[in-house]
């Protein structure tokens, strides 16, 4: 590839062209070369972009190739003398994902050929991973078990995984816990921190040879740095302290990026969390009463907390309520406890254990403050998750907007995609959500009331005929399962009994809860002569292998089978998904967005409830069509995607399969599938 270092100015797509026509097997697309210069384009302006990228349009390499050039022209134009940790002149671009596969994708396969090509041009181009604290192991942690495991936490297993952790410890060049074949998150626990607890490399007699932070060195060398977005969302909670400056961001699979940035930004406390700051206070030397007060105080709170999983709570006032502000007061006499150093207790490593257990402490009492300052605000949300074994109270600000809106948008550039990504062919509301329209004067905290960031939406075209390789069968003659749920459960499961004997297996069911996965399981194996596999009965990626190696198979699987699984050609002619994915009506962040919508004067269902069915549905039916030569079936056995109102918003969001509600028809083109794959020996 004739190209120089000068050639950085050039336009993405010419770059993209070479690297398609170098790929064995490439072929240009036209969805890939729009999508390659809008983000381009958007890089080169500082104009926010969302994109939706169907299946196939190979977005990877279309944001991977620009984001390249893109960062190398930062390295070349930042001011000399410029502070690279600063956000405004980081000479490099993050690209934030939401799944490790896609994490693995980029960093060996797509950013090596891309960075491979460059490199031939005389532009050289470097990349990074950075993973979470919590993903490395803590040299110091490690120091701090100086008497043998068994003695420390008893013989057994725990005792078995620590040795070979330790023996890892000291050879690992990383002390990235993905070298390891396996290691419990238990045993990973006591070598590790989370970033609620490490007090930095500064505080630290092994700060020197940490491998989170030299993790860190290499991102901060790199010009494109891969991270997911739980990271990415710590790092505008810590006031962009956590990543290396940067000019740009890629968000990819950005459907989840709303519900991402909630989940990494929610408050939890727990008796687990709290059982394991007592027992740092106690390593670290801190007074035994406080430190028994902190363990009396977790009880406290977990007796709270028990009869309330599952539903909405007020902090103001209770047993639940007592118990947080009693762990408030100890934490705060626990810090002030750490503060007198014993002078027995002045080793190093002493130091850097009172430190990390201080730092415990101070985001323990940082969470309980941010829920006393804010609970029952609108937008806000307090509920009890987890069992009744193990209850943790649980505090978010719902509405991300106003945080992406004063904290990421003004600092970097913002290219946001997925597959499935506007809502009925528009992108208003995504972009509301994620904080780039205002819905009124003064709703931003900035005060910047007026001001919307300037971006562009694009739907860029698919490379695939759904219309011609598959058809939509919904299940008119069902009952409503809003209605009628007693009489719809058997009747569905009859249906989806009738179509994976057609096709042979080749089935994928998808389910919106667990009960109903397992009941269509059990119903498959009474009355089919079909291979069943049903989520729970091993680890997702055991279940996937054995349903592609075994003939006339089904998989019944639940929420996280709705996304990132890939199933080709024959292995998969049938996709059925038991109803419109609606979130449970008791989900306590579901209420509170709902009541946020309505205060604000919009409607909740069409606002909240509605668009995130439709994406999630959509994710759902793409789960058939994967390449040009797929072909089959996906059949939605909730009759409203027929009869409803609002039916038109969902069926402009998914795929457009060719539609029918006529049983026969299907059962037809499934057997005729069903033959072919026969013949071909499938």
């Amino acid at each position: 590839m004739a190209t120089t270092p000068t050639d950085l100015d050039a336009p993405a797509v010419d770059l993209l062209a070479a690297l398609v026509a170098a790929k064995a097997g490439g072929s240009s697309r036209q969805g890939q070369v729009d999508m390659c210069a809008a983000v381009d384009d958007a890089l080169r302006t500082g104009r926010h972009l969302l994109v939706e990228a169907p299946t196939g349009t190979g977005k990877s390499l279309a944001y991977a190739v620009p984001a390249a050039l893109a960062a190398l022209r930062l390295r070349r134009d930042a001011p000399a003398g410029a502070d690279d940790g600063e956000e405004d002149h980081g000479a490099r671009v993050v690209i934030s994902t939401a799944t490790k596969a896609l994490q693995e994708q980029l960093v060996e396969v797509d950013l090596p050929f891309v960075a491979t090509h460059l490199a031939e041009a005389g532009a050289p181009f470097t990349f990074a991973l950075l993973k979470g604290r919590s993903n490395y192991l803590c040299r110091a942690r490690v120091a701090e078990v100086d008497e043998p495991a068994a003695a420390l936490f008893g013989a057994g297993a725990a005792d078995d995984d620590l040795a070979e952790v330790f023996a890892w410890a000291e050879e690992t060049e990383t002390g990235d816990r993905s070298e390891l074949e396996a290691c419990s998150d238990e045993t990973w626990a006591k070598v590790s921190l989370g970033p609620g607890e490490c007090p930095g490399a500064a505080s630290c007699d092994l700060g020197d040879t940490c491998f989170a932070e030299a993790a860190r060195s290499r991102a901060a060398e790199a010009d494109v740095v891969v991270v997911n977005t739980h990271l990415y969302a710590a790092h505008l909670a810590a006031e962009r302290r956590v990543l290396p400056g940067h000019g740009a961001v890629v968000f990819d699979e950005a459907h989840e990026l709303e519900a991402t940035f909630v989940s990494a930004l929610t408050r939890t406390v727990g008796a687990g969390r709290l059982h394991a700051v007592a027992s740092r206070c106690r390593a670290a030397g801190a007074p035994a009463p406080l430190v028994e007060d902190l363990r009396t105080a977790a009880k406290q709170l977990d007796a709270g907390c028990r009869e309330l999983v599952g539903r909405r709570v007020d902090v103001a006032e209770g047993d639940l309520a007592s118990g947080l502000r009693s762990v408030a007061l100890v934490a705060a006499r626990l810090l002030a406890g750490l503060a007198v150093a014993d002078p027995s207790r002045n080793r190093p490593r002493d130091k850097a254990v009172r430190a990390q257990a201080a730092m415990a402490v101070r985001s323990l009492a940082a969470d309980l403050d941010d829920v006393f300052e804010h609970a029952g605000e609108l937008g806000c949300a307090s509920w009890v998750d987890g069992t009744s074994e193990w209850p943790r109270f649980c505090f978010a600000r719902i509405d991300v907007a106003p945080v992406l809106a004063s904290h990421l948008y003004p600092h970097v550039t913002v290219v946001a995609t997925s597959a499935t990504l506007a809502i009925g062919g528009r992108f208003d509301l995504p972009a509301r959500r994620l904080g780039l329209f205002l819905r009124g004067p003064g709703d931003l905290e900035t005060g910047a009331a007026g001001t919307v960031p300037e971006h562009t939406g694009l739907a860029v075209e698919t490379p695939f005929d759904h219309a011609r390789q598959g058809i939509l069968y919904t299940a008119r003659h069902l009952p409503d399962p809003s209605k009628a749920r007693e009489a719809f459960e058997p009747a569905a499961r009859e249906e989806l009994a009738v179509l994976a004997q057609a096709a042979g297996g080749r089935t994928l069911a998808l389910f919106t809860s667990w009960a109903a996965a397992r009941a269509a399981a059990a119903h498959l194996r009474d009355h089919t002569d079909l291979a069943v596999q049903c989520q729970g009965e091993g680890s997702r990626t055991a279940l996937v292998e054995r349903f592609r190696a075994t003939p006339r198979s089904v998989l019944c699987a639940t929420t996280s089978f709705w996304t990132g699984l890939d199933l080709h050609g024959e292995q998969c002619t049938l996709v059925v998904i038991d109803r419109i994915p609606f979130g449970r009506p008791d989900d306590p962040v579901l209420q509170a967005r709902i009541e946020l919508a309505e205060a604000r004067g919009a409607n909740g269902f069409v606002e909240v409830q509605l668009p995130a069915a439709a994406v999630t549905l959509a994710q759902g039916v793409g789960r058939l069509i994967r390449s040009v030569e797929d072909r089959g079936v996906v059949a939605v056995l909730d009759r409203r995607l027929a009869t409803a109102g609002y039916r038109d918003l969902l069926l402009r969001t998914i795929p457009p399969l060719w539609s029918t509600t006529d049983q026969a028809k299907v059962v037809g083109a499934l057997g005729r599938l069903d033959a072919a794959a026969l013949a071909l020996g499938r």
